[in-house]
């Protein structure tokens, strides 16, 4: 029962959604079942710009972005991910992949049917997310103007930033003192250091957020424990009062018992004493009668 409880609480803190995306920050954690029921990690997708588009049936105008999302899709290939959200009820799951299938859209689809990460929001709604997992632009509503935005905000995902370059005369053999130059690399890719620090901040503010959920599942374990050793002792309590209850009960029928010997023991005296007085009457008659 307590690993349980642990397991639970674990689940509820590490996997419960976070209801917003904040421009610039990291993206939260988001899990959605797809058609199939099986988990699908967005996270995991870290490393190349991700696009969360969310629509359903009733938005009309949602398939103006799904069309440009897919030509965005066929441009960029596997150096882009793109995953729908339908927010309808579970029921007309069928109907919006046939409806998919109709578009020609290849694009993964995901059924976040308790909204729990669109609830409230005015759709076509798009969380565009850079290749390092910052939230860097939620576009909301449908118009032409956020149709050109996405555009630009993906564009600029791939745009080649151009550093500045040292002059060859004045810093010849000389180490570069301009810390906007300095740079630092993750795996193939070379980040500026105002990535850099953000991408440390995002580490920095996870780990803590790790700790205050382990801490948070500690004081949860101490009170599961302090609750246990209250039950076991009321337990044993009335456990204690049953067990002199059956002793009573016990001392009881054995008294009852006894009394029921005693009287009818003395049942019998007095039926013996009766018969005595009958056979004394009956020897006196006898005597009278043989005289």
């Amino acid at each position: 029962m307590k690993k349980l409880l642990l397991w639970v609480i674990g689940i509820l803190l590490y996997t419960h959604p976070l209801l917003s995306f904040e421009i610039d920050k990291v993206l939260p954690t988001v899990q959605i079942r797809d058609a199939n029921q099986n988990l699908v990690r967005v996270n995991e997708n870290i490393g190349i710009p991700i696009v969360l588009f969310a629509f359903n049936l009733k938005c009309e105008t949602c398939d103006t972005t799904i069309q440009s999302l897919m030509e965005e899709h066929t441009k960029r290939g596997e150096s882009l991910q793109i995953f729908l959200i339908n927010t309808d009820l579970i029921s007309k799951k069928q109907l919006v992949l046939d409806k998919l299938a109709e578009m020609n859209c290849d694009l993964p689809v995901l059924f976040d049917k308790n909204q729990d990460y669109t609830e409230g929001v005015t759709y076509p709604y798009t969380v565009l997310v850079d290749a390092n997992g910052f939230v860097r632009d939620v576009v909301s509503g449908d118009s032409s103007a956020n149709q050109t935005r996405i555009k630009n905000r993906i564009e600029s995902f791939f745009a080649v930033k151009k550093e500045p370059k040292p002059s060859n005369v004045a810093n010849k053999g000389k180490p570069s003192n301009n810390k906007n130059e300095t740079k630092t690399s993750i795996g193939k890719q070379e980040l500026p250091t105002s990535d850099r620090n953000e991408l440390q901040l995002a580490i920095q503010t996870s780990k803590e957020n790790s700790l205050k959920a382990f801490k948070e599942i500690e004081r949860l374990d101490q009170a599961a424990n302090q609750k246990y050793a209250e039950y076991s002792t009321t337990n044993q309590k009335l456990q204690n009062e049953v067990n002199e209850l059956q002793t009573k009960l016990k001392s009881m029928e054995e008294e009852v018992s006894k009394s029921k010997s005693s009287k009818n023991i003395s049942y019998l005296a007095f039926g013996l004493s009766i018969l005595s007085f009958l056979a004394s009457v009956f020897l006196v008659l006898r005597l009278r009668s043989s005289r």
